[in-house]
């Protein structure tokens, strides 16, 4: 798989999950205190499947928490 296609599919996974998070908390306007475990749910499978790896919810958890906080504390 090209490097490119990799990042594409992953950027419109991402974006994908985003729109649908945020439908899915349209009462809240997209708040979710507990989003990352949403997200991971909600992203497993497809992540497993671009990066051809299997991926635990924990792992997915941890990396989206992480990178959250990396790109809250650039801000």
């Amino acid at each position: 798989m090209r490097v490119a296609n990799f990042e594409e599919r992953l950027s419109a996974l991402f974006t994908n999950t985003t729109k649908a998070h945020k439908e899915a908390f349209i009462s809240t306007n997209g708040y979710d205190a507990e989003w990352p475990i949403w997200y991971a749910n909600y992203i497993q499978d497809p992540v497993s499947e671009i990066l051809d790896t299997p991926f635990l919810k924990s792992n997915l958890i941890y990396c989206l928490m992480n990178a959250d906080f990396e790109y809250t504390s650039m801000e």
